[in-house]
Order: C-alpha cells, then sequence, then structure tokens
C-alpha cells in the first residue's frame, strides 16, 4: 500500500507496473460510499437537475451502468472547524453531483477552492432553469 493505493511492483526487479491493484483483489476491504440521510431524495433530485446529470467535478456523463453521487463540497471536518450548523453542511450550495470516481477520490477532503470556484461560475452561467434555487447562495 502507497498513499491508500494497492500498488502493484514486480517481485524480480521491484519496478512499478503501472498498476494499481483493486483492493478486491488484494483480499482487502473495498471502500464504498453510503447514501447521507442528511440528504433527502427531493433535495438529491434538485442537485441532480442542477447538474443535468454531469459531474459537476469532471464533466463526465456516466453511462447506463453507473450513476451519480450527491458529495459535500467542504468536508465534514472542515464544516466543523468553521462551526457550520448541519443545515449549512447539508445545504444545496454545499452539495455537488459526482461520479463515482471523483467522490471516492476526494474521499473526505474539501474541494479545492479553484475547483469550487469553477463550479459556482457554472453554475450561475448556466443555470438550470428546473431546478429552484434552495439553502442560500456561496
Amino acid at each position: 500500500m502507497r498513499g491508500g493505493q494497492a500498488v502493484v511492483y514486480c517481485a524480480r526487479c521491484g519496478r512499478h507496473q503501472g498498476y494499481n491493484a483493486p483492493r478486491a483483489e488484494l483480499g482487502l476491504e473495498q471502500r464504498h460510499v453510503g447514501i447521507d440521510e442528511a440528504v433527502n431524495a427531493s433535495q438529491r433530485a434538485r442537485i441532480m437537475l442542477r447538474a443535468n446529470t454531469r459531474c459537476e467535478i469532471c464533466g463526465h456523463t456516466p453511462d447506463v451502468d453507473e450513476s451519480l453521487h450527491v458529495g459535500h463540497l467542504l468536508s465534514r471536518a472542515d464544516a466543523k472547524e468553521q462551526q457550520m450548523t448541519s443545515a449549512e453542511y447539508d445545504s444545496d450550495d454545499n452539495l455537488c453531483a459526482m461520479c463515482e470516481a471523483c467522490n471516492l477520490g476526494l474521499s473526505r477532503q474539501t474541494v479545492p477552492v479553484r475547483l469550487v470556484v469553477a463550479i459556482i461560475r457554472a453554475r450561475l452561467q448556466h443555470p438550470n432553469p428546473s431546478a429552484p434555487i434552495q439553502g442560500g447562495s456561496l
């Protein structure tokens, strides 16, 4: 394991093989993202409509067998440090549609500020008229 990734090295020469092994392949516990109970179904739908079924982080449009997640821009730890209420933390403004790779890749980290600014600009330039604005603004 290196930096949380299961990396594969050659047994003979010790060089990295350019391959990160799936955790299941190594018999390790697989990571998964659960559904946040604080985000209800109607709020989840608003976030998906606002994102136009695309990942707001990388722009990926998931295939039929993939799904989008609803994740937080500001991590729970950083929200606690900023003394945010749960209502502020779980507001539409702090929620973002993410593909599985982005959501799992971020893990418990806050989305970098430059990326948050880009997301907000995109939301302002291309507002979704079918998604009502809820929960204040950033």
